[in-house]
């Protein structure tokens, strides 16, 4: 098919569609199917429940007219999500924010330690401060900000011994997310050790690290609960991250504006409860069962988690630089964000 007869086609269903697509589609009848660009395999809930989710909404708003196509395989690695947006690979696409450390440096307020009251919560609060204060920062230009959710917050799994003090920590290595989390354990004393998420267990299983900092959820799921004997959980968790759900600009700036209007009103903080509350209920059910099976729970002392405050101050004063050089009014904006997690 020649490409002058792919942009006259009201259906976009292929990639091939959004990659060449020079001219946006703004008919109000116009039918989009989205591929969907996920590293996450398509029976995690990351794709099941949120992603797919969202585009289960998206076509039901827009009368059919945006649909979303799941393939059996990623169609580039996960550090490659965003750009593959930008360059119409992909409709739609889950993006690791912490791939995206330099662009979304505001975002990171929902990284930072002692915040994350649940995974739910803390996503609903990280979108509505994005929307009040962050949104003109255009951090997420070049794709469509869909919205995003975060896990139950990281906490320390380790093989030494119970950790009930910032002493503890000294000289442990451990392994940490590269950003946010690598620093706080830098504070504390750590050797941290970045990794993704594929390299956890032979680290962890070879005893190349002495432990990790992880959603506790992951300890089973990443088979390395045997590993580690002690676990210290503190509130607010030792950091988060998050994920973004992204559409192509170039997709979006062809919808209709009714259809932009009702993706919108489907979109931002109820995916953040999709995948929120699924990491919050897979939390707890992971924690009562490793505590059954054994494992040796921490939960700091009012006096650990002072001391936790002051070590980790550091972090929240370099958010307050970064938004005062981005023009964000950073002490509004921290303390907006923690009025949304009540």
């Amino acid at each position: 098919m020649h490409l002058k007869n792919i942009l006259v086609k009201t259906s976009l269903t292929s990639v091939a569609a959004l990659a060449f697509s020079a001219v946006p589609v703004t008919q109000s009848n116009a039918e989009v199917t989205l591929k969907l660009n996920s590293y996450i395999f398509p029976k995690h809930f990351f794709v099941s429940k949120v992603a797919k989710g969202w585009g289960d909404r998206a076509t039901k708003a827009t009368n059919g007219r945006v649909k979303m196509m799941i393939p059996v395989k990623s169609l580039t690695p996960g550090n490659r999500a965003w750009s593959s947006v930008e360059t119409g690979i992909a409709g739609v696409a889950i993006s690791h924010d912490g791939f995206q450390r330099k662009r979304l440096q505001l975002m990171q307020v929902g990284f930072l330690p002692l915040t994350t009251v649940s995974a739910e919560k803390s996503g609903v609060a990280l979108i509505r401060t994005y929307n009040k204060f962050f949104k003109p920062a255009n951090e997420y230009k070049g794709v469509k900000f869909l919205g995003l959710w975060q896990h139950s917050g990281s906490f320390v799994f380790n093989s030494k011994h119970p950790i009930t003090k910032v002493s503890d920590f000294k000289g442990l290595k451990l392994r940490a997310t590269a950003g946010v989390g690598v620093e706080a354990m830098k504070l504390l004393g750590v050797k941290p050790v970045a990794t993704t998420g594929a390299e956890i267990f032979e680290k962890v299983s070879k005893r190349i690290v002495d432990g990790l900092l992880f959603p506790v959820d992951g300890i089973p799921r990443f088979k390395v609960a045997k590993y580690v004997k002690y676990a210290t959980f503190v509130p607010g968790s030792f950091y988060n991250q998050s994920w973004s759900l992204i559409m192509s600009k170039k997709v979006w700036d062809g919808l209709s504006k009714a259809d932009q209007n009702a993706i919108d009103a489907i979109s931002g903080e109820q995916v953040a409860v999709d995948g929120g509350r699924t990491f919050d209920t897979k939390a707890k059910a992971a924690k009562a069962k490793l505590k059954k099976g054994g494992m040796q729970m921490v939960e700091a002392s009012p006096a650990f988690i002072a001391s936790l405050k002051k070590t980790f101050a550091p972090l929240e004063a370099n958010f307050l630089k970064i938004a005062k050089k981005k023009g964000v009014d950073g002490k509004a904006a921290l303390a907006y964000y923690h009025s949304q997690l009540k």
